[in-house]
């Protein structure tokens, strides 16, 4: 059996998820800056110095993640229709002219359209 494709139920939008990833960057940041006040400060709260190091370890790398990410959701193009690609130029597709695959060289030329005299006319590719 073969599986339908589903189509999304929305389009896939960069800009939402670098804002989705941009707002966790900002609370993972203002988390390692308050573990980071919390140090300074001593008290009975202040982290240990090895709890400082694993946080900033594992925070800072987190905030490194998602700042790539956040940086490259903001490059990628925006989401529209995906271009088609051109067909080859030796194998026309549904020119109305040959069946597909048919060099275009061995399609006979149409005469030119009255009052067509000063547009310039497509080159033969066999003078090449």
């Amino acid at each position: 059996m073969a599986r339908k494709e589903k189509k999304p139920k929305r389009e896939f939008r960069p800009q939402a998820h670098a804002t989705v990833y941009l707002i966790a960057l900002l609370y993972v940041g203002y988390l390692l800056v308050s573990m980071i006040l919390r140090a300074l400060r001593g008290g009975p709260e202040a982290p240990t110095g090895l709890q400082l190091a694993l946080g900033i370890l594992i925070l800072g790398g987190g905030a490194a993640v998602l700042g790539v990410l956040t940086w490259h959701m903001l490059h990628l193009p925006p989401a529209g229709p995906k271009p088609e690609e051109p067909a080859p130029a030796d194998t026309p597709q549904g020119d109305g002219l040959s069946e597909p695959g048919v060099p275009l060289q061995d399609v006979p030329a149409a005469p030119p359209a009255r009052g067509t005299d000063s547009l310039p006319q497509p080159r033969d590719e066999t003078e090449r």
